[in-house]
């Protein structure tokens, strides 16, 4: 009745129900495709780590550590406290030297037990520090790719800004973009560091002249004896 009032008909009612099914159909892949452009973005950079597939593989490796270092520590404890009532019941038929022998060696391996243990935790701490950075080196590709498509100069950490829109919230996108690229990140490896420059040789040094002649054996060893200090040199009036 609609098509007929405005002078549709039939088939124009068809026409106007398809027009309508290809709008639906094709909004979400154009709003994919013109998305907002905007010279500022934000990302949630604990979320980058968190989220993705590399993030959860190395904190489940970095829990699992944990459990083993956890159990690890219980066993060690429950050996120390074994040992101790053990020394405690040779106590009554040793000799207070001897004992006190036996006890200061325990005291000094329960010492040196705990700290083996207790530097284990930043071990743990430090590993995941390097995944975290290897994650974001290999992130880097992905962010420039990701700033340059969407026309933006800078991308800043949202808990720094004040006030923002969703719309330059491109966590979601770098997220998926990485577990696409990098997986659980568990085949890449780590930066090879660059060679430090060698500075042993300053320029503001004098050039070494290569026709100048190496002293003797018998010659350095006399600069050397003029060089004794008064501490070093052998007492004459013994």
């Amino acid at each position: 009745m609609l098509a007929r009032a405005i002078g549709l008909g039939g088939r124009g009612l068809w026409l106007c129900a398809l027009l309508l099914a290809v709008h639906v159909i094709a909004s979400p892949a154009e709003a994919q495709q013109q998305l907002p452009s905007s010279p500022i973005l934000v990302v949630d950079q604990e979320r980058l780590f968190t989220d993705t597939l590399f993030g959860k593989r190395v904190q489940a490796e970095i829990d699992a550590a944990s459990q083993d270092l956890i159990a690890e520590n219980s066993r060690i404890q429950e050996e120390l406290a074994a040992e101790e009532e053990e020394l405690t019941q040779k106590r009554a038929t040793m000799e207070p030297a001897a004992f006190r022998v036996l006890a200061d060696a325990f005291d000094e391996k329960a010492t040196r037990l705990r700290a083996i243990q207790d530097a284990k935790i930043p071990r743990l701490t430090r590993q995941r520090d390097r995944e975290r950075q290897k994650f974001m080196n290999a992130l880097l590709p992905i962010l420039g790719q990701i700033t340059q498509d969407r026309g933006a100069v800078a991308v800043l950490e949202r808990r720094s800004v004040f006030v923002s829109v969703a719309a330059i919230d491109v966590t979601d996108q770098i997220i998926a973009r990485a577990d696409e690229l990098l997986g659980d990140g568990a085949g890449i490896d780590p930066p090879t560091p660059k060679p430090r420059p060698d500075l042993t040789t300053s320029q503001d040094s004098d050039p070494v002249d290569p026709e100048t002649p190496e002293l003797s054996e018998d010659a350095a060893e006399g600069d050397a004896e003029t060089e004794t200090t008064p501490a070093d040199a052998p007492d004459d009036t013994e």
